[in-house]
């Protein structure tokens, strides 16, 4: 099924700013979660950001939430493509 709205977040060892970014985003789109999916690539963080996601995971249970993380470094270019290539919906916010 086609979500109404992906919302793409790059991030680099910033595991803190994404946490509040998450935090966040689960209070915006309570009315609309199913219609919602968020995608996280990570370009090769070397902190704790996979932990932050896997938390996250559970406080946004009801939204979409793919991740990525990149092997190498990427540019942000490059992890907006990904991001668009795995997108399900009709727009993306990045």
């Amino acid at each position: 099924m086609n979500k109404l709205l992906t919302i793409a977040i790059p991030t680099f060892n910033r595991s803190e700013l994404l946490n509040k970014q998450l935090a966040w985003l689960a209070e915006v789109v309570k009315r609309f979660e199913s219609d919602c999916e968020i995608f996280i690539s990570n370009n090769c963080s070397t902190n704790n950001t996979h932990e932050v996601i896997k938390n996250c995971q559970e406080t946004l249970s009801n939204i979409k939430l793919k991740y990525n993380r990149n092997s190498q470094d990427a540019r942000l270019i490059k992890i907006f493509l990904i991001a668009c290539k795995q997108r399900q919906a009709n727009l993306a916010l990045a």
